[in-house]
């Protein structure tokens, strides 16, 4: 039986611009409705079905992500074995992999990238039993100044709607790295998540709120600060969520966030991380 693969579309100009600009962008239609619907019925297939009671097995992991006092469920990695870069899932491999999704964060950072992690990000109804909370505000990996990313460290994070997620079923909100300074900060740290999106949107640094349709997406940088409100409708919100960065970046020595600290410790003979040089092949490949 023939694989079918999702295929995401080219980025445009405006779009790329828009991102440099930002530190984010939305992407109508990045894949079809259709490809969405697929890939939605593999995560509920590799995820048991049920966003809030899911069975982890092979090489994937399913956790409840605790985020300053955020609850959703995440089931990662989806393409490849963390360690060894073993195919777990062919369906989530052809699109990772894929150089048509390399191009899409090419075209955005500037230049060639490597794949670095994929996960469903499961964000179940605020009022179900064991239900999601708030997705508090945080920047990523090149962000910190734990970053195991050496310049460039422009880190591109696609967010992709398997079903439809309004607003109010918790899309993400960003401010983008030209906005933020330590007045920014201290909002972020010292009010509620509410409270700030009111103070962020009357400066006018904050982004709408946005619905999408399968198939939409986002990308963010890993400096765009990025949060997310409650679900508070009655029907998860599925995402899958993709992270690459640029193929020339060479690792910091840090491992804290990178989530795969036994390349470092090089296990089976594979080529190992070391601080200076750039990401190894064979778990870091680069979508050409």
């Amino acid at each position: 039986m023939s694989l079918t693969v999702a295929t995401p579309r080219e980025i445009t100009d405006a779009e790329s611009a828009f991102f440099k600009e930002h530190g984010w962008v939305k992407l109508e239609q990045l894949i079809t409705r259709e490809d969405a619907a697929d890939l939605l019925a593999r995560v509920k297939e590799k995820m048991g079905g049920d966003e809030v009671k899911v069975t982890a097995h092979s090489n994937d992991k399913l956790t409840d992500r605790n985020m300053a006092g955020t609850r959703f469920h995440t089931f990662a990695p989806l393409s490849v074995n963390a360690t060894t870069g073993e195919v777990l899932d062919d369906t989530f491999n052809a699109f990772s992999h894929s150089a048509a999704i390399g191009r899409v964060a090419a075209k955005l950072c500037g230049e060639p990238v490597r794949y670095l992690i994929d996960q469903a990000l499961v964000k179940a109804p605020a009022a179900a039993e064991n239900g999601s909370g708030e997705t508090a505000w945080h920047v990523d990996l090149s962000g910190r100044g734990e970053t195991p990313f050496q310049n460039p460290n422009t880190q591109v994070l696609v967010w992709l709607a398997l079903n439809e997620v309004p607003a109010a079923r918790g899309s993400m909100r960003f401010v983008g790295p030209n906005d933020q300074n330590d007045e920014v900060w201290e909002i972020v740290k010292g009010k509620s998540l509410q409270e700030t999106y009111k103070i962020f949107e009357e400066r006018g640094i904050l982004s709408p709120p946005l619905d999408f349709q399968p198939g939409d997406a986002t990308v963010h940088s890993g400096a765009t600060l990025h949060s997310a409100p409650l679900n508070t409708t009655d029907e998860a919100r599925w995402v899958y969520n993709l992270s690459m960065f640029p193929a020339r970046t060479e690792w910091t020595g840090q491992t804290s966030g990178l989530g795969v600290p036994e390349v470092v410790e090089d296990p089976k003979g594979l080529e190992k991380l070391e601080a200076g040089k750039v990401f190894p092949d064979f778990r870091f490949p680069v979508l050409v």
